[in-house]
């Protein structure tokens, strides 16, 4: 008799007469399975075969395995592959047969597929058996060699030891830039494919949405995926292929000594800026607010913008390049080599610093860099998307300005006396002296890392992103406006987050705490949702040599670590098959994996 089924398990699996249970190590979980009963004799039956997981993770644990049978003289468990302890032989007559084993680490494959059988044999008859096919679960290396990884809208690349460059997920655009769009799976690809021809990457960015861009070791900067306003920065719009972009990578006209390279686009629009090892600054994509810098509101070409870089006016002297933005609403920074700081584009919360809202050009902004007000030791400026940017100083300090709606400036007020719901000057955050860097949600958030290894964190707290065990907030109106003590953090190394109201911190260790939202199972802790409507940190399961962290930035969680030993885990959503494991969806996360598991080798 055949059986086909799907089923989503969290604690335990069941299947019928004789079956097999297939468990994912990092949970039990979805599968499929075709079972196959041999003819059991009238004397011996099995009336139902159970595995039951206690502590499965990608650091292994027990699996407990029993059945009802009649009639039996002689039951055998084994497993494929096998384990420690099986095949193993218990006795057996009527009633109850059990017994327990120990799944290893999964260290050596990504996803690990254990098929455990129960032989049966009678008195006066063949044995009864079963087999299955399983149809979820994907075994194999992990990638390794990984120098770094950014993800962006549903997809990540990674930058690999050899200067190539790898990318999996989404691929509606191109994205992936593997001369293809779409994929087998889904939208996209579950595992890395090649970026093709690229052999000379020395770092990757993205536009947060649908597109990624590479500097290469002679200066030159590569650029695949969506092309509507000319982000792609190769000289047109849209593409031949990848259905508005180009599916493989473009080289930016013009450019053969670039340092870095910053996106201003978190959704659909994009727009582009490389820092130059001259100091300057060049900008390519969408401008309808001036964001290009070069004096200019939209543009000749690029629908909207500029389809080849454009020189940001006056700016020689640039040291590093940060931008905020929301759907097309965009602005970039610059810090100099002064320790001023300069800002041009969108401008209508003040989040060009200079004392104004809107401008007298670039409607509503300006095209032109404007100097931040009173800035002359920032060492570096972070931002969220909802219009607002923070400076870290020299001193330790921070200053913020823009958007305040909820207690995002961190200077004890929410709104401001000017610059609509926000503050178009400068405001020091409460109480910080020891800062030694700055990240943001996207979303209305901001955390510090301190110089004792602790975290402060202000601003939107609707799902517990602060890390202070609350939501909401006394003051701030959806959160805190001044900086709150992530709980129980004091060796942390650094901050991202997924862009998703939540958090995740390197530690001194290599393990990761992650707090906030975790309907996808973002935290990694083996649940998802939380157990109250308070936010704490939540250390992800079986991680202990993290050196970096970074995400998708999508509207679903997601994250991936980078590790020591050059290989990338992955947790959270993984519906398009961002989390490179060789699936999409997932048995948990509610379409994803609550745990990490290990990238797929190209």
């Amino acid at each position: 008799m055949a059986c086909r089924g799907r089923r989503h398990l969290r604690g335990f699996g069941f299947l019928a007469l004789g079956a097999v249970v297939a468990l994912l190590v990092g949970g039990p979980g979805s599968f499929g399975s075709d079972s196959v009963a041999g003819a059991a004799p009238a004397d011996a039956t099995v009336s139902s075969f159970m595995a039951a997981p206690s502590s499965l993770s990608s650091s292994g644990g027990q699996v407990k395995l029993s059945a009802q049978v009649t009639g039996a003289t002689s039951c055998e468990f084994s497993s494929n592959p096998t384990i420690a302890g099986l095949p193993v032989s218990v006795a057996c007559s009527n009633g109850k047969v059990k017994t327990t084993v120990t799944v290893p680490s999964s260290v050596a494959t990504v996803i690990e597929t254990y098929r455990f059988t129960l032989t049966v044999t009678g008195a006066s008859g063949p044995e009864a058996t079963a087999r299955a096919a399983v149809t979820e679960g994907h075994g194999g290396s992990p990638l390794a060699g990984v120098v770094s990884v950014t993800g962006g809208g549903y997809s990540y690349c990674a930058l690999l030891s050899t200067s190539a460059v790898v990318c999996w997920g989404s691929n509606y655009y191109g994205q992936l830039g593997n001369g293809t769009t779409g994929g087998p799976d889904r939208y996209g690809y579950d595992s890395p494919q090649p970026v093709t021809g690229l052999s000379d990457a020395v770092s990757v960015s993205s536009d947060d949405d649908y597109g990624f861009c590479a500097v290469l070791s002679t200066g030159g900067v590569d650029c695949w995926g969506y092309n509507d306003f000319g982000q792609l920065g190769n000289g047109t719009t849209g593409g031949p292929d990848g259905e508005d972009g180009y599916d493989t990578p473009q080289a930016v006209i013009g450019l053969s000594d670039a340092v870095s390279v910053t996106s201003g686009d978190y959704y659909s629009v994009g727009s582009y800026c490389a820092l130059l090892s001259t100091g300057g600054v060049d900008c390519w994509g969408y401008n309808d607010y001036g964001q290009l810098g070069n004096g200019t509101t939209g543009g000749p070409d690029g629908d909207g913008g500029y389809d080849t870089p454009q020189a940001v006016s006056g700016l020689s002297d640039a040291v590093s390049v940060s931008s905020d933005g929301y759907e097309q609403l965009n602005s970039f920074c610059a810090v100099l080599s002064t320790g001023g700081v300069d800002c041009w584009g969108y401008n209508n919360w003040g989040e060009l610093g200079n004392g104004t809202t809107g401008g007298p050009d670039g409607q509503d902004g300006y095209d032109t860099p404007q100097a931040v007000t009173g800035l002359s030791d920032a060492v570096s400026v972070s931002s969220e998307t909802d219009d607002s940017f923070c400076a870290l100083l020299s001193t330790g300090g921070v200053d913020c300005w823009g958007d305040n709606y909820a207690g995002e400036l961190g200077d004890g007020r929410t709104g401001g006396p000017d610059g609509e719901d926000g503050d178009d000057k400068p405001r020091a955050v409460t109480g910080l002296s020891d800062a030694v860097s700055v990240s943001s949600d996207f979303i209305g958030s901001f955390c510090a890392v301190l110089s004792t290894g602790a975290v402060d964190c202000w601003g939107l707290n609707a799902e517990g992103e602060l890390g202070n065990g609350t939501t909401g907030g006394p003051d701030g109106d959806y959160g805190y406006d001044t900086p709150q003590a992530v709980t129980g953090l004091s060796d942390a190394v650094s901050v991202s987050s997924n862009g998703n109201y939540g958090f995740c911190a390197v530690l001194s260790t290599g393990a990761v705490d992650c707090w906030g939202y975790n309907y996808y199972g973002e935290l990694g802790n083996g649940t998802t949702g939380g157990p109250d409507g308070t936010g704490t940190p939540q250390a992800v399961t079986s991680l202990s040599d993290a050196v970096s962290v970074s995400s998708s930035n999508n509207i679903d969680g997601g994250y991936c670590a980078q590790l020591s030993s050059g290989r990338v885990d992955c947790w959270g959503y993984n519906a398009n098959g961002e989390l490179g494991n060789g699936t999409t969806g997932g048995p948990d996360g509610k379409g994803g994996y609550d745990t990490s598991h290990p990238v797929a080798a190209a």
